[in-house]
């Protein structure tokens, strides 16, 4: 990587989203209310779904890779992070969605 050309001037501090380069509530609210609004993303999808506010907290936990899995479970607490089903192979996400799946069947309609 080459070094910054010698002409530029100085690198200095300042909030690109004031015209003065100050910080202020003001100028950072008016930059925000100006950005467009999410309308297409899988996060307004599941939190605008109708269903029960425990499936979407489940589908943002899976999306995020936090679901509990005997192997995630194993790498934060220790111990063996085998399938209970598979005997001697790790369970993964991919192992786990299934079963959380089935899960979904006990909570209620809406």
């Amino acid at each position: 990587m080459t070094p910054p050309p010698h002409h530029l001037e100085d690198d200095k501090i300042g909030w690109g989203l004031s015209e003065d380069g100050n910080y202020s509530v003001g100028a950072t609210y008016k930059a925000i209310s100006n950005w467009p609004k999410p309308s297409n993303t899988v996060w307004c999808h599941i939190w605008s779904w109708k269903g029960p506010q425990k499936a979407k907290v489940f589908m943002c936990t899976l999306l995020h890779k936090r679901v509990l899995t005997n192997q995630r479970k194993a790498r934060i607490f220790g111990g063996t992070g085998d399938c209970n089903y598979c005997q001697g192979t790790q369970e993964d996400l991919i192992q786990r969605l299934p079963k959380s799946f089935n899960s979904l069947d006990a909570f209620p309609k809406t």
